[in-house]
């Protein structure tokens, strides 16, 4: 159980990992509406009202232009055979835990504002580790 949740593209990998991954992706960005949170970059969040559009703009821009960094990526550095699903698979997978961050909105220490500087620090603290995690998945 442990390596499938570091390392779970040894058992999904491909179409089942993209698919499973943008069906994360869009979770996320409808729990993140919901909760005024904004993913607009890979590993950052914004607190912030927005459109369903931008939530879900956001969410697959970060995928494409992760998969396309890593894609060149693999290609001027490995040796081995690169495929674009698998790796636009992996990228989109590696986005799941983000998805606890959106959760996290429904808590009841969960800011409301910008303003309120003690929950938004706690909120802070919360997003560490999925950051992490997603991190990790992504590498």
């Amino acid at each position: 159980m442990k390596n499938l949740l570091i390392n779970p593209f040894e058992r999904i990998a491909g179409w089942k990992a993209l698919a499973i991954g943008i069906c994360f992706m869009s979770l996320t960005a409808v729990l993140g509406k919901i909760n005024n949170l904004l993913f607009d970059n890979l590993l950052h969040v914004t607190l912030c009202p927005h459109t369903f559009g931008r939530a879900f703009l956001g969410s697959g821009l970060n995928w494409v232009i992760v998969s396309i960094v890593m894609l060149i990526a693999g290609k001027l550095f490995s040796t081995s055979k690169i495929r674009i699903i698998d790796v636009a698979g992996t990228m989109a997978l590696s986005c799941a835990p983000l998805l606890l961050i959106a959760l996290f909105g429904f808590l009841p220490f969960f800011p409301k504002d910008t303003a309120d500087v003690f929950r938004l620090f706690i909120f802070g603290l919360m997003c560490i580790i999925p950051m992490i995690w997603t991190v990790i998945l992504l590498y």
